[in-house]
C-alpha cells in the first residue's frame, strides 16, 4: 500500500523525486529487509522519475515563489519570508560536527552536500535544508541540556539566551509573514482582467505576482514562460530597468506581453524617472483598470 503515495510523491518536482528516492536507498541500506521488494519498489519509482521527468515536462523545482536571493532567503532574520533563524544556524554548525558518529544521522551526510549547491541555484530548495539544519540544531540544543557544565548558572543563561533569540526571530518573522500572499485588493484588481479582457496575451509584473497572475487573471505570468527561471528573471529585469522603448517594446512583442500588472510595492521600488514607469508614459501603454494602488495597464502592439 505504500507504493501508491511513494509514486505520487514524485510528481511534485524532480528535486522532490530526488530527494525521496535518497531516502528510500538510504532506507533500504539500513534496514537490508525484503531484498525483492524493495528492488522493485525502487525500479517503480525511478521508472515514474524519468516518465514524469522526460515526457511530461516536470519542473526542476516549484516556483519561482520570489526573487532569488541567497542570503535573505538563507537567514529569516535579513528580512526574507523563509529561511532559518541564525541561531538556529549556529546551532546546527555546533550539531553538524556533534554527530557525525552517530549513525542514525547518516542521512544529514548523505543530503547536505546534494541540497547545498541545489539552495545556491534555486532558494526554493530552502524548505529542505531547512528541516535537514533544523535536526542537527536539535542535537546541538539537545547535547547542551543534557551535559554537564562546571558552572550550572551559565548553562541556564545560555539556554535561556537560546530560547529567546529563537522566540523573538519567531515573532519578527510571523509579522512579516501576515504581509506576505495577495491581498484583497490584489485579487479584486486580478480578477478583473479574465472579466473585462479577453485577449489572451502574456502579463508582465513582478516576479512574486506570478502564481497570483496564473490563477485570479487566468493569464501565462512573463516570468513562468518556457525558456527557464534564470533566462526569464534576466529579461524581467532589462524590462524593469530599460529606458529606452528601442529595447522595451521588441522584448514584449516578443513574448506576446498584452498587459502590464502594476502593484504598489512595485511602484516603491521602481523609480518615475526611468525605467519601466518612464516607459508606461509611452502612448502604447494605456491604464485600463485601477484599484487601490494595483494597476492594470494595456500594450498596444502597432
Amino acid at each position: 500500500f505504500a507504493i501508491l503515495p511513494l509514486v505520487l510523491a514524485t510528481s511534485v518536482d524532480l528535486v522532490s523525486s530526488c530527494v525521496l528516492l535518497g531516502l528510500f536507498l538510504l532506507y533500504f541500506y539500513l534496514k537490508r529487509e525484503q531484498k525483492i521488494f524493495f528492488s522493485v519498489v525502487l525500479a517503480i519509482l525511478i521508472l515514474a522519475i524519468v516518465l514524469q521527468g522526460l515526457f511530461l515536462g516536470q519542473s526542476f523545482i516549484l516556483g519561482p515563489f520570489q526573487a532569488h536571493r541567497p542570503a535573505a532567503d538563507f537567514i529569516s532574520d535579513l528580512g526574507g519570508t523563509s529561511g532559518i533563524s541564525f541561531s538556529l544556524f549556529l546551532l546546527a554548525l555546533i550539531g553538524i560536527p556533534l554527530t557525525l558518529k552517530r549513525k542514525k544521522f547518516l542521512f544529514g551526510y548523505v543530503f547536505l552536500p546534494l541540497l547545498i549547491p541545489i539552495y545556491l541555484y534555486s532558494s526554493q530548495a530552502i524548505v529542505y535544508l531547512s528541516l535537514l539544519l533544523a535536526l542537527f540544531a536539535a542535537a546541538s540544543f539537545q547535547d547542551i541540556v543534557e551535559s554537564r557544565w562546571i558552572l550550572e548558572t551559565l548553562k541556564r543563561f545560555t539556554l535561556l539566551l537560546i530560547v529567546l533569540t529563537l522566540l523573538f526571530s519567531t515573532i519578527t518573522y510571523l509579522e512579516r509573514a501576515t504581509a506576505v500572499g495577495p491581498t484583497a485588493a490584489d485579487v479584486m484588481a486580478l480578477s478583473w482582467i479574465p472579466q473585462h479582457k479577453n485577449r489572451e496575451g502574456v502579463v508582465f509584473s513582478a516576479l512574486e505576482e506570478s502564481y497570483y497572475i496564473n490563477y485570479f487573471a487566468q493569464r501565462e505570468p512573463f516570468h513562468l514562460l518556457p525558456g527557464g527561471y534564470s533566462i526569464q528573471e534576466k529579461l524581467g529585469r532589462e524590462i524593469l530597468n530599460s529606458t529606452y522603448i528601442t529595447t522595451t517594446f521588441p522584448l514584449l512583442e516578443q513574448h506576446n506581453v498584452s498587459i502590464i500588472y502594476l502593484t504598489p510595492r512595485m511602484r516603491e521600488n521602481l523609480p518615475e524617472d526611468q525605467g519601466l514607469l518612464f516607459v508606461l508614459k509611452n502612448e502604447r501603454f494605456k491604464m485600463v483598470h485601477s484599484y487601490e494602488g494595483y494597476e492594470v495597464w494595456v500594450f498596444r502592439e502597432e
